[in-house]
Formats: structure tokens, C-alpha cells, sequence
């Protein structure tokens, strides 16, 4: 994706973000549509059902013979290759999305580092570049790993999250930390600007709402999860580099 493109998409989802993902969820396909909180059981019937195996889900909605997907109202589901090839393309368009950020952020930081170093000039520049992308990038997957684990273990969602609509629902608000970063560089007196960071809890909302098709009253804690990832895995990563390689915060 060309920069320009990349520049433009983020404008969309930064001033429009319901538009944005609701142009952004067409085509995705999601094994869940709608998460479903598990119901609360009294401490009989859970009892009762540990050692089930056969056991189902009490709340968890049964296919139709024709595989319908739920969402689509009468739309049959998608097959396998299918959702493959969405995937792949979906995949493609938000990698090349990100990558274009963070070589616009890499370039920044190496030219603000040739004007704010003052030892080292060229090697802490280019290892402050390097520090800053390789937080960003470990980050994007750091962030969708705990995701998964966060909602099979800790939540007690039905949902099985693909790589392709987990990695779409946190490339967006993820970049505008690479965003509000490049400006930080060109003018360090606007270190202010990280509080909005925090309009990453509107954005990671409409995203699971329209993305992942979550009820409002089921979001909470995913969109508080997701929220304290985005902001803060970066800034932890970022800060460990800079101990590993000290020339990286010369």
C-alpha cells in the first residue's frame, strides 16, 4: 500500500471510525457472529456439568442444516477457501497498511535523531528507528496472542478468532500510537498529544461492535483488555530495547 493511501485510510478510521469499520468488517466473516456471555450457573448445575464431557454450551446457537451464518440473515456460510482467500487478501491490505506506517515512523525518528542526538549521532538515530518499529511490529502480535488468550480463557466468550479479523481489529488503533509517535518525533514539545491515546477505547469499541459483531452490553471487558494492550504493550517494549541497547535512548 502506498503511503498516501495508508495517510488517507487512518484520516477514515480517525474522524469516521462506524463508517470505517463498517466498510472494514464487509466480507469477514466470523465463526461467532455474536458472542455470547456464558450463563451463570448456580454452583449445582456447575458442578454438575464439570466432568460433562459430552456437555454442550446451554446458550450456544445450533446451525442450521444449511449452515447459515446469523449475521447474514439468509446468506449460506462461506466455504473453507473461501474464507481463506478473504483472509489472505484482508491480511495483504492491513500488513502493507502498518508497514508503510512504520517506515514512515522509522524515517522520522532517524531524522529527528540526527537533530536531537548529541553523541553517536548516526548510530543511536538508526538504532532509535530500529527500537521504535521493532516495538510497534512485536507488539501487533504480542497484542493478538493475549487476545486469543484472553477470550478462550479469561472471558468466557464462545468465539474462535481467525489471524486475519483479529489482526484488523488491532491494526488500526495500534497505528494511531505510530501516528501520534512520528509527531512526537518532528516536535517533542507535543509529548501532551500521547493523552489522546485514549481515543483508542472509541475505536477498539466500534471495532469489536462492528468486526466482531459483539453486543454492547457483552464489550466491556474486551474493549478494556484490547485498550490497555495497544496503549501500553509499545511502551513496555520500546522501554526494554532501550535497556538492552542504551544508545537507543541516547
Amino acid at each position: 500500500m502506498k503511503i498516501k493511501q495508508a495517510i488517507i485510510r487512518l484520516w477514515q478510521v480517525l474522524t469516521s471510525p462506524s463508517t470505517a469499520w463498517r466498510e472494514l468488517s464487509e466480507g469477514v466473516y466470523v465463526d461467532q457472529p455474536v458472542i455470547l456471555v456464558r450463563s451463570q450457573m448456580d454452583e449445582e448445575g456447575e458442578t454438575a456439568m464439570e466432568g460433562a464431557p459430552s456437555a454442550e454450551p446451554m446458550d450456544e446457537p445450533r446451525e442450521t442444516p444449511e449452515t447459515l451464518n446469523p449475521a447474514d440473515g439468509e446468506t449460506p456460510r462461506p466455504t473453507a477457501s473461501e474464507i481463506a482467500r478473504t483472509d489472505a487478501r484482508i491480511l495483504s491490505e492491513d500488513k502493507s497498511f502498518f508497514v508503510a506506517w512504520l517506515l514512515m515512523d522509522a524515517l522520522v525518528t532517524f531524522i529527528a535523531g540526527l537533530v536531537y542526538s548529541h553523541e553517536h549521532i548516526v548510530v543511536s538515530s538508526l538504532l532509535k528507528a530500529m527500537a521504535s518499529v521493532l516495538s510497534f511490529w512485536c507488539a501487533l502480535w504480542v497484542i493478538y496472542y493475549f487476545l486469543r488468550y484472553f477470550l478462550s480463557k479469561k472471558c468466557g466468550l464462545l468465539l474462535s478468532i481467525r489471524l486475519a479479523v483479529g489482526l484488523r481489529l488491532i491494526v488500526y488503533p495500534l497505528t494511531l500510537g505510530v501516528l501520534l509517535h512520528i509527531l512526537g518525533c518532528l516536535m517533542p514539545s507535543l509529548f501532551f498529544l500521547k493523552v489522546l491515546l485514549l481515543y483508542d477505547v472509541y475505536l477498539v469499541w466500534e471495532g469489536v461492535g462492528l468486526l466482531l459483531r459483539v453486543e454492547e452490553n457483552d464489550r466491556s471487558r474486551l474493549v478494556s483488555f484490547l485498550t490497555l494492550l495497544i496503549i501500553f504493550v509499545p511502551i513496555v517494549l520500546n522501554e526494554m530495547i532501550k535497556l538492552l541497547i542504551p544508545l537507543a535512548g541516547a
